[in-house]
Formats: C-alpha cells, sequence, structure tokens
C-alpha cells in the first residue's frame, strides 16, 4: 500500500482517509455518504447522471 508522509514523524497509509465497504454492502445497503452517487449510476453510461 503507498504511503504518505503526513508531517515529519507521521506516515499514513493513502487507505486511511477513506471509508471502504464490506463486500456485499453497496449491494445490500450503500453507506449512507454513498446513497445518492448509487442511486444515481447507470451501468449503461460512463457520465456523471442527474435523475
Amino acid at each position: 500500500m503507498p504511503l504518505r508522509l503526513v508531517d515529519p514523524p507521521t506516515v499514513r497509509s493513502y487507505a486511511e482517509p477513506y471509508v471502504w465497504p464490506a463486500p456485499g454492502e453497496l449491494i445490500a445497503s450503500p453507506l449512507e455518504s454513498w446513497a445518492a452517487d448509487w442511486k444515481a449510476a447507470d451501468p449503461g453510461r460512463c457520465t456523471h447522471s442527474t435523475r
């Protein structure tokens, strides 16, 4: 995992600031912060939809 230097004594993983869903979680119950994006997602398009 790539690391980033936060300040001279502190090194953190780039994965730390992100919330990672558990396997199957997006289908069963998406994270609240992802719900609007998940609802707007369209597998037939690669652009943002405002539906």
